[in-house]
Parts: C-alpha cells; structure tokens; sequence
C-alpha cells in the first residue's frame, strides 16, 4: 500500500506486502549497469517510480542437476511469478527482466547464466557438487530502476566419478621412483605401504591395468602381483610388458593387490635407463587418472664363467700326471667360458696353489692364433694369460692348458691348479683342476769321478759321492771286483760318500789300473748305477812325515791367542826319497790365512847353512841342496805364531811339500786350531782426575764432570758398559751418589758432604771382560757466596711478560720465592708503582725465570734481589748487584 511521509514524499512500504523487498538506490546520471552493481535492502519508494516489481519464487521446487549434466529450468513454468503494480494497483505496463546476482559468487555460482526472460542455465563441475542458494533479481523498466530479488536452491548431485590411485601415499604427487639393480631380485613398484585406491562413488573396482610403456628387454622384464585372498585374477602378458588384473573385489584388495606390485629384470645384459610404468584402475564406469611409477634399470657386469669339465659333470677337472711322462692335459677338451654380457675377457691366472717341486712343475698353453701373452713363474707356480681378447680364444687358449713335472723325484701329493678368468671388472669363480702324481723308483746317481795319479808305495784315496733323486732311498756302494784292481777297498762314509783308498806297487808301474764303482738303492726295483776311473802309477816321489811313528802324515796341534809359537813337527819327523839322498826344496803353504799380517811360518834359518829361507804372503820356501837329514832338521824347527789380538777362531791348514829336485812330495798336512782369548778393554780417565794418589779438591754442592774413554781390540765401543763400584768410597748410606751415562762415559756428581772419596769406574765388554780405574776426591765446604751473573738492564723491546735471572752457580730455594724479588716503576706518573710477579721457576737451579701478572708497560723499572734470604746450596749469601735497572720500549714495526 502506499503512504505519505511527514516530508510529503511517498514511499513504497515493503512491510506491508510481508516479504523482503531490493530496491536500488537510485543515484543521478548513473546508468541501468552501473545501478545493477549496488543492491542494498530499504523499504522505502522512490520519487518517479514509486513501486518495484514483486519476484515471487517460492513455489519453484528444489533442483538436483549431476555433474556432467546440464540444468535448464524456466522459472515461470517452474512456478515463478512477477508483478508490477502502480500505486493504483495497476499493472505498470513496464517490461521486466531477470538477472542473476552479479555481486555474490558464492549465490551465482560459476558458468551459470539465466535469460532475461527467465530461463536458468548451468552445468556444474565435480568441484561444484552441494547445495547452492541461487539469487535471482527481477527488474522493471522505470525511472529509476526498481527490482526485486528471490532465492531458489539447486543441489549438485557427483555424477559417476573415477577412481584414484596413488602410488605413494602421503608422500607428494601420486607417482612412484625405485630402482632396479642386474641381478638384485625384484624390487617394488609402489611405495608397498602407503599406496591408495579411492573411489568417491564405489567400494568396488572392477580392474587395472598396469603398464610398462618402454619395454627394452622383452620377456626378462616381468610386473607381478600378489593376489592371495581376493577375487582378483591377474595375468602378464610378457610379450607387451602388461599386468592386468580383472575380478569385481574391493577397493581394499584392489589396494592390497597392488601394493605387492614389484618389478623384475631377468636379463644378465639389461639395457639400462628408466622403465616407466603406468597405473590405471577401473571402477567399471570410469577410469583413474595415470599414475607413473619410475623404475631405474642399472646393468651390473656379469662375472665370466668357466667350466674345466665341459659337458660333463661339475666345472672341476681331474687326471693324473705319471713321473717321467709328457705333460698331461689339465682341462677336458671341451672346457669353456661363458660371459652373458660380454664379449671379451682380458685376463686369465692358473696357479698351483701347492707348488712342492720347484721349478720343476710347469703350467703351459699354446697361444698362436690370439693375442694372449702367456707368462709363466716357475718361482710361484703361476701361468699369467694377459690382453683382450675374445671369449671364444680365450677358450681356445686355456683347452690347451697342461702340466709337467721334470723333477726326478716328484712330491706324489696331488696338485691343486686353480683357474679364474676375468672380463676387467669382475673374476670368475674359481674352478680346480686336480692332478694326481704317480712316482718312479729313480736310479741313484754317482757323481763323476776324474781320472788319478798314483805312486809307488803311496796310499791313493778317491772320494766318490752319489745321490738318489727319490730321497728317501738308502744307497750302497761297491767295487766291481772284475774291474778294479785286487787289493783296493772301499769304505762307505756317509749315506751318499764313499772312500776307495789303494796303495801300488812297483808292479803297477807304467800302467793303466782301472776301477768300476757300483752304487744302489733299496726302492722296488732296485736301481744301480755305476763309474769307471783310471789310475796311472807313477815311480815312487819323497815323502814327508810330520808325526813319525805316529799313524798318517798329518799332525794337529792347538794354538792359544797370546800363546808363543807352535811346533809343527814332532821331533821323529821323517824325508823320505827313493829316488834322491838330496832335497832341492820345500815349500809351506798358510793354505787358509785370516790376519794374514799377524800370521807366520818360521824355522830356524841358521841351522843349515846351505838352505835359504824367505817367508811372504803366508807362504814359508826353503831352497837349496841339501841332504835329507838336513831339511829333515831344519823341518822339525817349523812353527806357526798368530800375534792378532783377536784373532778369528778356527783351523788353519798349513800344507808341507818337498821337491827332491825331480819330483814333489805329497802334501804333509798340519792342522792348527786357533782359540781366540777375551781381551780385556782399555780405560782412560781424563786429566786430572787419573791420578787418585793426588785427590782432586771439589766443593760440596758443586757438580763434578768429565768423560772417560775405552776402547777393546776384540769388540766395538758399542758393546762396552760402563760402571761405578761404590765398595769403600767413603759415601755415607744416605749421601748423593755418582753416575756414569751408557753410552758416553759421562761421570757426574754433586758432592752432598765434605771429605775424601775415591771411587771406582769399571768398563766391561760383552764377554765379561772388565778393567777398572781409580778416582779420587776430597770435597771442602763451599764458603763462595754466590754472585748475580747477568740481570735485566739496558732496554727492552715491548712486549716482555719474564725477567731472567743467571746465578753463579745452584741456588738454595729462596732463590726462586717470589716474595725476595720487587719490581717497581722508576719515574713518570707512576713512580714507585710495584709490578705483580707471579711466579718464579727453574730448571736447572742456576736460572731464575720471573713471570709476570701482565706485559710491562711502556716505563723505567728497577727489580731488587732479598740478599738477606737468597743464598746458594750450601747456605752462603747472594752477593754484588742485587739492583738492575732497564727500560721498556715500543717495538719497531
């Protein structure tokens, strides 16, 4: 109804209409758009255009639309209504329009649209799905421009909405990452405890699908699946590289399937790189978004193989090597390497892990053809087969592999020959070839005798010696008695020497005596083995007897170092010469000397006037005719002097030989065994402690020192030690004691007491031996008062945090208290300003080191010494300067 105000304005009373009404404000010189953009409510008309028109909406029922539909509904069929009346309550005649709130995104929801005419228009999104309260406005056509504005609801049903995987979980993203190493079994696709299956509108799925899109390795690459518990069938097809799994279940055991979801990689050659697999899955309606799990391929190198044996059974290879026969092949004919992915092998090793004979044991292959080098170390037992090459020559090389034994006496342990290949990143299992040693009874072996020469009347004596290659065997020697002649004899020695000793006689003069000697073993069989020897005799040649009636030629004797000469001859020695009543010469030979120049041969030159001596180089010649008694004379003066000191211990063979001036005796063998003696070692005590009759004075408190030297003929200053017997020096039980440094021979010592004290220092070598020396001292009191040596004075460059001091000789304690040293600033404004000494030290009881509390300034100090406190060792009083004035400067930059 209309009213008038007191103002004489009408208005338009919504109130009394009993509905809300929205009016525009209408606002001059704006246009219909721009008034459209301000709503407010007011309930109130308006000057011109007193009544807005009257929008009623309420009996357009709920709409329900579904995502992926379209909404189309025309409000005035659905039971909108419109009116615009004037005051009279007259149609106004005016055109109305609808609109939708442009002002309100949340009351005009997005794509939606209505027609002037009333039709409503919308095809809402899943993202829209809800109930919405949609403003509708209507306007007239007057001056201004009045409407109204009604609401009517639309629910937004889901319409049939895909399911979603993720194959991570919580994790960012739905995709997955894993890797994939040759050979390191199968690995999971999915993160196999966080992955999710939904579906906002279904419990169920119907199936997946999953999907390597870049299959490089064919049917080595498998995707599988754990379906146990479900209703869920799942099949590979592995030429395609696709796992798809098929069966209404649950989204819970689509989810717990699919969480087993692993990836494998059969392939000992995989082509590297990412496999990228993808992952839908079904509800029957729609299908999930992609879901990628990235699968990185890593190729690792694949060891070679070989195999001893070839088609037979096992990899390992056995046989049997026979001693003295060919090498035998240690790999069958058709042994072979194998390598999935590659193609080249670069090295090879076969090694005789138990080497026992030496370099007798061989390893070897044939490799003409190929570019194998073939090396073998008969030290190590191990054949070396290096550069590239195929796998096939490589094969080819090794089928040719044997082993030989050259020894005569194998080891019959079996061999343990290992062999390996390698393609340069990694080696092949080890593979054994065994070979079994069949040994040989051996023949022993008689060492060569050579051809002799024999006298009249002399015992012949032939050294033979054999061995046995088998080594355990035992050898016995013989005589063929057919073939050597009648009285010689052999005498075996040792398990492989024997001694064939036969004496001429005249009767075998001019001839050729033959001997046949035989040796054998005890294997099964027995073997022999036999060497011939001939003897030419010679006319009977002089002859010298050192011992007389004594048995042999020889005499041995014992030499003592330090002893006077020894004889060589015992007073019956005898010359003897069938074929001379004379001797020309004779010649003693030093065969072995060892201190050549402390070694003699002497006789009694005077005795024979007509026989010449001269001695050189260990070799002692008489010349001269003369008769046999006279050399026989002269002979039995012969003596041996060694005059080392330290001489080496030991036999000295000294040969004597007598020419009767045609013919050369035999040797005459004297055997002179040197003892050697412990020499005692040589002291030197320096001036002028090395005359203890005169004691030399010391003070008591004051260090006494001096280094004695020693030297020893037979051993190195090294193994010299030095000692100090205390036994009756005079030293109370309690008193300081000296001391003497190993090595060195230092002696110290800082007297404690007065008196008179002798001591004596012992050096003893690494056989015991010992030599003393004597000392002697008589120690007075020290009444000499210690003096300041050298203080701080002059200038100092800053920074300085210690003062020195140097005494005249070891200090008492009050030497280093702070309290009997004061350092105080001369001069300036801070004259008389005492400096904080914290500590005062020493090492050596001479030097006092004051440290102070901080770094002295830039001034004049004086420090005072207490030489009422301060005193020595032995209690005398600091004496002289006990004031030392010095100044601090800037250090120079």
């Amino acid at each position: 109804m209309a009213r008038s105000n007191r103002d004489g304005k009408r208005r338009f009373n919504w109130l009394s209409r009993q509905k809300r009404r929205i009016a525009k404000r209408s606002v001059k010189n704006l246009s219909v758009e721009s008034l459209e953009s301000r709503w407010v409510l007011d309930g109130t008309g308006f000057p011109g255009n007193e009544c807005p028109p009257d929008l009623d909406l309420s009996a357009v029922a709920t709409q329900q639309v579904t995502v992926g539909e379209t909404l189309t509904l025309d409000l005035l069929a659905a039971g909108a209504t419109t009116e615009d009346l004037d005051e009279a309550g007259d149609p106004t005649g005016d055109t109305l329009r609808f609109l939708l709130d442009p002002d309100s995104p949340s009351q005009t929801p997005a794509g939606a649209s209505i027609t002037s005419a009333g039709v409503f228009t919308w095809s809402p999104t899943a993202e829209q799905v809800g109930t919405f309260s949609i403003v509708v406005i209507l306007l007239d056509e007057g001056t201004p421009v009045l409407g109204d504005a009604e609401v009517f609801t639309v629910e937004v049903l889901p319409g049939d909405q895909a399911p979603e995987v993720d194959l991570n979980g919580a994790a960012t993203g739905i995709d997955f990452d894993a890797t994939f190493t040759e050979d390191g079994g199968a690995v999971a696709a999915v993160d196999d405890d966080e992955l999710t299956v939904t579906d906002a509108d279904s419990t169920d799925l119907a199936s997946a699908t999953v999907t390597i899109t870049n299959l490089a390795d064919g049917a080595d690459e498998l995707l599988a699946v754990d379906t146990t518990g479900t209703s869920i069938t799942a099949s590979y097809d592995d030429s395609a590289g696709v796992l798809t799994l098929t069966g209404s279940d649950s989204l819970a055991n689509y989810q717990q399937v699919l969480r087993t979801l692993t990836y494998d990689n059969s392939s000992q050659d995989p082509t590297e790189g990412d496999r990228v697999i993808e992952v839908v899955v079904s509800d029957g309606g729609e299908t999930s978004t992609v879901a990628t799990s990235t699968i990185a391929v890593v190729a690792g190198n694949d060891a070679p193989e070989v195999d001893l044996n070839g088609a037979d059974a096992d990899a390992d290879f056995e046989t049997t090597f026979a001693e003295g026969e060919d090498a035998v092949a240690i790999v069958d004919a058709e042994m072979t390497i194998t390598d999935v992915d590659d193609s080249e092998i670069v090295s090879a090793t076969v090694t005789i892990t138990n080497l026992l004979d030496g370099a007798a044991e061989l390893l070897a292959v044939d490799t003409a053809g190929t570019s194998i080098t073939a090396a073998y170390d008969d030290s190590t037992g191990v054949l070396s087969l290096t550069g590239a090459d195929t796998v096939a020559a490589y094969q080819q090389v090794l089928r040719t592999l044997t082993y030989d034994n050259s020894s005569a006496d194998p080891t019959s342990t079996a061999r343990t020959v290992e062999v390996v290949v390698s393609d340069g990143d990694d080696s092949s299992v080890v593979r054994t070839a065994t070979v079994n040693i069949t040994t040989a009874n051996d023949a022993p072996n008689l060492a060569s005798i050579d051809d002799q020469d024999a006298f009249v009347g002399e015992e012949l004596v032939v050294q033979v010696t054999a061995t046995d290659p088998d080594g355990g065997d035992t050898l016995t020697f013989d005589l063929d008695e057919d073939n050597s002649p009648e009285g010689a004899t052999l005498v075996q020695t040792s398990g492989t020497t024997a001694e064939i000793r036969w004496t001429p006689s005249a009767g075998d003069l001019d001839t050729t005596v033959d001997f046949v000697v035989l040796v054998f073993d005890d294997g099964d069989p027995v073997q022999a083995d036999s060497e011939a020897f001939s003897v030419t005799v010679s006319p009977a040649r002089p002859a010298v007897d050192l011992n007389g009636d004594d048995p042999g030629t020889g005499l041995a004797v014992s030499f003592t170092e330090g002893d006077d000469p020894i004889s060589l001859a015992e007073s019956d020695i005898t010359i003897t010469s069938e074929a001379s009543s004379t001797i020309a010469s004779a010649t003693i030979t030093l065969t072995n000397p060892e201190e050549l120049a402390s070694e003699t041969l002497e006789v009694n030159e005077s005795l024979v006037a007509g026989i010449t001596v001269n001695y050189a180089g260990g070799v002692l010649t008489l010349s001269g005719e003369e008769s046999i008694a006279n050399y026989q004379a002269v002979l039995e003066t012969l003596t041996y002097q060694n005059t080392s000191e330290d001489p080496t211990e030991g036999d000295r063979i000294i040969e004597i030989v007598v020419n009767d001036g045609t013919t050369d005796s035999g040797a005459a063998m004297a055997t002179v065994s040197v003892t050697a003696v412990n020499d005692l070692p040589e002291l030197t005590v320096p001036q002028p402690y090395d005359n203890p009759s005169s004691p030399v004075e010391i003070m008591e408190g004051h260090l006494v020192e001096f280094t004695v030297t020693a030297s020893d003929v037979d051993h190195d200053v090294s193994e010299l030690t030095y000692s100090i017997d205390l036994d009756g020096s005079g030293l109370s039980v309690d008193a300081a004691e000296p001391s003497i440094t190993n090595p060195g021979g230092v002696f110290s010592w800082t007297p404690d007491a007065t008196g008179s004290f002798t001591f004596l220092i012992e050096v003893t070598d690494a056989d015991g031996g010992a030599t003393q020396e004597q000392v002697a001292f008589t120690v007075v009191a020290d009444t000499t008062a210690p003096t300041v040596t050298e203080g701080p004075t002059g200038t100092f460059a800053a920074p300085i945090n210690s003062l020195t001091i140097n005494f005249s000789e070891a200090m008492g304690p009050a030497a280093f208290e702070v309290a009997n040293y004061t350092l105080t600033i001369v001069g300036g404004a801070n004259d008389g300003q005492v400096i904080t000494i914290s500590d005062v030290s020493t090492t050596d009881d001479v030097t006092a080191t004051l440290t102070l509390a901080t770094d002295l300034a830039l001034e004049s100090y004086s420090l005072a010494l207490d030489d009422t406190d301060i005193a020595d060792s032995a209690g005398n009083l600091l004496d002289g300067d006990i004031e030392f004035d010095f100044d601090i400067i800037a250090s120079e930059v």
